[in-house]
């Protein structure tokens, strides 16, 4: 059971070009708006920036990727981090297609559901910061 009363839910999204890769990008959002965590900067892992990395070492970190290829997974990965929690939109039955446009908001709701259904699962509890 995973548990953090003192650490914050950082989101780490795939923003990736197409629809999945988009829905992974505002599911974060519609989670910071619903004050269940912020969002954290996926490409200050890859780029190694050094205040970016230091949140995520700090924080419970949320993958949420958009298809198989898993960037955002990969991203924390390259930092030495393990997400407590991976979601990938495509696993939910959403079908990917090369156009970023081609999303539907039930589909971002659908990940923000899955996210919040294995946050409630592993017993992660947002800090009172």
């Amino acid at each position: 059971m995973i548990t953090s009363e003192s650490k914050k839910i950082l989101f780490y999204a795939c923003s990736g070009g197409s629809n999945t890769g988009q829905i992974a990008n505002d599911a974060p959002r519609e989670l910071n708006r619903l004050g269940k965590g912020k969002m954290g900067c996926t490409m200050g892992l890859w780029t190694n920036l050094p205040n970016v990395v230091a949140a995520a070492q700090d924080g419970v970190c949320v993958a949420i990727d958009g298809c198989a290829s898993a960037c955002a997974l990969k991203a924390l990965a390259s930092q030495g981090i393990e997400p407590a929690l991976h979601v990938l939109a495509t696993e939910l039955g959403i079908a990917k297609s090369g156009d970023p446009n081609q999303m539907l908001p039930e589909q971002i709701d659908k990940v923000v559901a899955a996210v919040l259904e294995q946050l409630s699962v592993t017993d992660v509890q947002v800090s009172k910061e």
